[in-house]
């Protein structure tokens, strides 16, 4: 669900809720989408913070402002230029705006706006203040930092709540989902400096809401991280990514062992 403003004011149900979305401004177009727009033109000329490159998009910051002081700083991820000829990368990209439409948890990354620009195509998502778990157990190791059992436990019970979530979600019409993230690992999970959890990157996720089959012979995703399954090239569902968990779990659990 696109996140709104109205007259400048960025409202919690706005943000957070399953609201119909709020217009205004000339033209009837909605004023928070029109300042994301903004936004995602200045990440096209490089004229906003880069965070980040992958294999896929580039992330930038950016920091919307409105009435009477209002700012929040949210990310831009634009696809890669490279990519935008290739129609199969563009519906992945697509796909993902679609599938986190409908995503709405504590433990879930929230996306706000997606739109193109001049055949851009971007998305418009929280900015989270923190590190990667990966980030976060790499430092644990270096530097012997308080990194304990219930710690791992937490963070692991965090990524269950969110995928549960996940795994059970209905679209619109009531109909199963059938979500299936396909690339838990420590990358993908954000650990916020105020000890909130977040799960990142739907991209290459597997869902009901759009048809997303790889090409034959290729592996989306961390092949460290994958179920057997996957790796064989058979149907998965849930249990998949429940396999991804564990494996990420048991990493965590061996950083402990060793500080």
């Amino acid at each position: 669900v696109t996140a709104r403003r109205r007259t400048g004011r960025a409202t919690r149900d706005g943000l957070h809720g399953p609201h119909k979305a709020e217009t205004g401004g000339l033209s009837g177009q909605p004023l928070f989408e029109r300042s994301t727009r903004v936004l995602a033109q200045l990440a096209a000329q490089c004229d906003i913070p880069l965070i980040g490159v992958g294999g896929v998009a580039e992330v930038f910051r950016g920091k919307l402002t409105g009435d009477k002081g209002f700012e929040k700083l949210i990310v831009i991820k634009k696809l890669l230029a490279e990519h935008v000829a290739d129609q199969e990368m563009v519906e992945i990209f697509i796909g993902e705006a679609k599938l986190a439409a409908l995503l709405q948890h504590e433990n879930i990354a929230a996306t706000y706006d997606f739109g193109d620009i001049d055949g851009e195509y971007f998305l418009a998502m929280e900015y989270l203040f923190g590190k990667n778990l990966h980030s976060f157990m790499a430092r644990a190791k270096q530097h012997q930092d308080h990194f304990r059992l219930e710690h791992a436990l937490a963070v692991a019970s965090r990524i269950c709540e969110g995928m549960d979530y996940a795994h059970h979600l209905r679209d619109l019409q009531n109909k199963p989902l059938n979500i299936v993230h396909r690339d838990l690992t420590p990358h993908n999970i954000f650990i916020t400096y105020d000890g909130k959890v977040k799960i990142l990157d739907f991209g290459v996720a597997k869902a009901e809401l759009f048809d997303n089959k790889t090409r034959e012979g290729v592996v989306k995703g961390k092949i460290s991280y994958m179920s057997p399954e996957r790796l064989s090239g058979e149907q998965i569902d849930a249990r998949s990514d429940i396999f991804s968990i564990g494996i990420l779990v048991d990493d965590a659990i061996v950083v402990v062992e060793n500080i």
